[in-house]
């Protein structure tokens, strides 16, 4: 899905990992490393984005990816819930995948956007309103995955876990 902005794209989310970094992303991106971050990095998060107000997650921090904190509001539940998620910038929108590291259920956040589309994302000191839609088009869709892979290679070890489940873009 895509999220298109009622303002400009947040300044910063072009990014550039210092070569350390870049080269911990290959950590995540494995099936052990999946596995343990899925059930660890949600607490790691919690505490990072506690400790520096708001501004920072611990993937942010150990991967330099540009990591948005995204509320969106359940389908089902009602509930608003905040994820730390990758963006990817696209042209005058910025990409999202929904996934749940390849493994496991279809991830909820893409049922929850499409049943309530308005969010504002956040990240770092930027926040701003974004209408979320999910990416239909076969080629609109290979070129924001093109993207984000190009953002993150992990997401290619997603789409191999994932099988034949659709791994919906969000933008």
């Amino acid at each position: 899905m895509t999220s298109t902005s009622h303002g400009d794209l947040p300044p910063t989310l072009h990014y550039k990992p210092w070569p350390w970094q870049r080269a911990l992303h290959a950590l995540p991106a494995s099936t052990l490393g999946s596995r343990f971050f899925s059930k660890w990095v949600h607490q790691l998060d919690r505490t990072t984005l506690q400790l520096s107000g708001g501004r920072l997650t611990f993937p942010g921090l150990v991967t330099g990816l540009p990591i948005i904190t995204l509320p969106s509001i359940g389908a089902k539940s009602g509930q608003t819930r905040t994820t730390p998620v990758v963006g990817v910038a696209g042209y005058k929108n910025v990409i999202l995948i929904a996934r749940q590291t390849g493994d496991g259920p279809k991830p909820g956040m893409g049922a929850n956007l499409r049943a309530n589309p308005r969010v504002t994302l956040t990240f770092q000191n930027y926040s701003g309103p974004y209408d979320a839609c999910e990416v239909t088009d076969a080629h609109e869709y290979a070129v924001c995955w093109n993207k984000a892979v190009d953002t993150y290679a992990g997401y290619a070890s997603y789409r191999k876990r994932a099988g034949d489940r659709a791994i919906p873009s969000i933008c």
